[in-house]
């Protein structure tokens, strides 16, 4: 493996039913680390617009993902019709395996990256608003 060619981030999602958050999310992602690499595991979406359609939020995955998985579980017994998976730190794991970069971030799919002027308006904010020379 040419280790030159690994990211040097990748940024890591679970993810399930959120297409519109995740949209705003992962365009956030690509836009302030556009060399970042971005892996999406979902836990079984059904926000289908009809029966015989992908699920949104696989939609918008593939759309910025360099790496997308569905994930049914540690003993594959997850389903599209769960309320709810049980075991977030397992999905959370498998994210992480799949990634390749030397540093991995995790976000949720309702978080964003702040552009240049929130970062700046954040941390003027805090008080921590350090101008560059």
């Amino acid at each position: 493996m040419n280790l030159s060619n690994l990211p040097v981030l990748s940024w890591c999602l679970i993810v399930r039913n959120c297409a519109a958050d995740l949209e705003r999310c992962l365009k956030s992602v690509r836009e302030r680390t556009p060399d970042a690499e971005i892996v999406v595991v979902d836990t079984c979406s059904n926000d289908r617009a009809a029966p015989d359609q992908e699920p949104a939020t696989h939609a918008v995955a593939r759309r910025y993902a360099d790496v997308f998985a569905v994930y049914r579980g540690p003993h594959d017994n997850w389903t599209e019709d769960m309320l709810a998976f049980d075991d977030a730190a397992a999905a959370r794991q498998r994210s992480f395996e799949l990634a390749h970069g030397r540093w991995r971030a995790w976000i949720d799919a309702d978080d964003g990256l702040p552009g240049p002027d929130e970062a700046e308006r954040l941390l003027r904010v805090n008080c921590r608003w350090q101008p560059p020379p």
